[in-house]
């Protein structure tokens, strides 16, 4: 019953409670990621220093174009419910945006989820269903061969890879001028965090394109978390279920 429950969880609910992405945020962020991997491509193989500037700088941009897009969508979304309030009165304003998105993920996201669980085909509105997802959510994000060898491709950088480097680095570095060396040594610590915040932000869409599903698991026992706790403990199966209000 699982797998036909969570085919439909997927169609009609994580889909619909989803952001579409326009062209332009999508192209904002393709040239994001190319910058970044050219950037550091560049700076590894030590090509001219025009090479290494010019994707350095389109990355600069690209992140300030993604800060504006996310702020303009922001402003759109609440366009109607800000326009009586200060400018000036950023507490208020930033509390009736807060209501607005909470009162959009709950339209979106658990009413959609609420209906689905009261389905005469699932019935699983009550404690004892919901914990029984939330298990059966649990048993597929534990139990994946990928987010074992992601991690354990991660931990074999952390162990052999980083040291490796770290190596390569000090025996570069020791006959040069002093300088230089620290020179260098700054330019090589900002290149490897920028790459570690580059891992970081990939790391979820590359584990969404080799697991499609474990985003959406993950998303369903959150909601699902927060859809429990507004079930009275004493609800039986017969008793006719409730939506939860958002607190």
């Amino acid at each position: 019953m699982f797998y036909h429950f969570f085919n439909e969880y997927k169609k009609t609910v994580y889909k619909y409670g989803r952001i579409k992405l326009k062209w332009y945020e999508m192209i904002t962020a393709g040239v994001f990621f190319l910058s970044v991997i050219l950037w550091v491509l560049f700076s590894m193989i030590s090509l001219r220093l025009l090479l290494i500037i010019i994707p350095f700088v389109f990355m600069i941009l690209s992140m300030i174009a993604i800060y504006i897009i996310v702020k303009i969508r922001d402003k759109n979304q609440c366009k109607d419910l800000l326009q009586n309030i200060d400018k000036n009165d950023k507490s208020k304003r930033n509390e009736i945006m807060r209501a607005h998105y909470i009162q959009r993920y709950k339209n979106y996201n658990l009413d959609p989820l609420i209906n689905l669980l009261n389905d005469e085909k699932y019935k699983l509105y009550t404690r004892q269903g919901v914990d029984w997802i939330i298990h059966c959510c649990k048993n597929k994000i534990n139990g994946n061969s990928i987010k074992s060898f992601l991690n354990a491709t991660k931990n074999f950088f952390v162990v052999t890879i980083y040291p490796l480097i770290t190596l390569l680095i000090g025996i570069f570095i020791r006959d040069i001028d002093i300088n230089y060396a620290l020179v260098y040594t700054s330019a090589i610590m900002i290149m490897l965090f920028f790459v570690f915040v580059c891992v970081r932000m990939v790391e979820p869409a590359l584990t969404e394109m080799l697991y499609w599903d474990k985003l959406k698991y993950e998303t369903l026992c959150r909601d699902l978390e927060y859809i429990k706790t507004q079930i009275p403990s004493t609800e039986t199966s017969t008793e006719k279920p409730r939506k939860p209000k958002m607190r």
